[in-house]
């Protein structure tokens, strides 16, 4: 059965921005070369990720990164290019008219109807490759599935971030990890809902509200403040 996959990769403080179309460097992001070192790793395990794929979801940006390389390469035994090329692409897009990528459908919007429609005909999952803002948007419509983060022994302090203040809560679970040259780590989860929610205690001290004798008082913010 298929559904939608976000496949991204991550620095450890959750960074997934790297350079932009024709390698250009965003003039507020000095990090774009951090993935460098982590080709190799990239080159040995990412076929994998394309054998499993029925087809890939992309925002306008990435396609245009994507459908400016891919066509180009016609080795029959590049498992990549293979897919990338003889598989169904979706490109969400309101200006993008005639793709010429072969197998290329536009899709004016990314609503969750259309995007489960797009992946309900496909042999396999409906693959999100990088797309951070599409991928944002497909995780807020809860139509995102599965996801496999591509973890790098990296910290930037500064990027774009898949995971923001503005994410929705959300419980995931591991299916699996494994360990790549260099430090590298893919952790596979299954999105299981929202996590539980804490409900604060009150504070009996602000409100007349009644205690038991093996009760401690919750402290609040408002009685450290009154305690200053």
């Amino acid at each position: 059965m298929s559904g939608v996959r976000v496949v991204e990769f991550m620095t450890l403080d959750g960074v997934v921005q790297a350079t932009g179309p024709n390698g250009e460097v965003p003039h507020d992001f000095p990090h774009a070369d951090w993935m460098r070192p982590f080709m190799a790793s990239h080159a040995a395990d990412m076929p994998d990720v394309f054998r499993r794929a029925g087809g890939f979801l992309f925002g306008r940006r990435t396609y245009d990164i994507f459908a400016a390389h891919w066509p180009t390469v016609t080795a029959a035994d590049d498992v990549i290019a293979e897919a990338l090329n003889g598989r169904p692409k979706f490109v969400v897009s309101s200006t993008l008219r005639q793709p010429t990528w072969r197998h290329t459908t536009v899709l004016p919007d990314a609503t969750a109807a259309r995007i489960q429609a797009a992946a309900a005909g496909l042999a396999g999952d409906l693959v999100v490759l990088g797309s951070c803002q599409l991928a944002q948007s497909l995780m807020a419509a809860g139509v995102v599935e599965t996801y496999q983060l591509w973890l790098h022994p990296v910290v930037l302090g500064s990027g774009q971030r898949l995971f923001t203040t503005r994410s929705e809560p959300a419980q995931l679970v591991l299916t699996g990890s494994r360990v790549a040259d260099g430090g590298l780590v893919i952790l596979d989860y299954r999105a299981a809902g929202t996590p539980p929610r804490c409900v604060p205690r009150p504070d009996p001290r602000a409100a007349d509200v009644p205690t038991t004798d093996d009760e401690e008082p919750t402290t609040t913010e408002a009685t450290w403040q009154r305690a200053g």
